[in-house]
């Protein structure tokens, strides 16, 4: 998983679950090695990706930013 929230950058690897709700719309959830454990949801339709995490100290944050395809490397 690679991320940018803010000035934050995120690059780990992590287990995922992941639902399918239906076509170009995914649920999934992971928890970091931080302890954060985040449920997202992506909107491949709309290009919009929402995040929903309950941070390792209890704070609860939420976003949403756009989602773009990336090429394999």
């Amino acid at each position: 998983m690679q991320a940018s929230i803010g000035a934050t950058k995120i690059d780990e690897v992590v287990k995922i679950d992941m639902t399918s709700v239906r076509p170009n719309l995914v649920l999934m959830s992971w928890t970091e090695q931080s302890g954060n454990f985040i449920v997202q949801l992506q909107d491949h339709e709309k290009g919009i990706v929402h995040n929903y995490a309950r941070l390792a100290d209890g704070q609860l944050f939420c976003a949403q930013g756009a989602i773009q395809a990336v090429s394999p490397a």
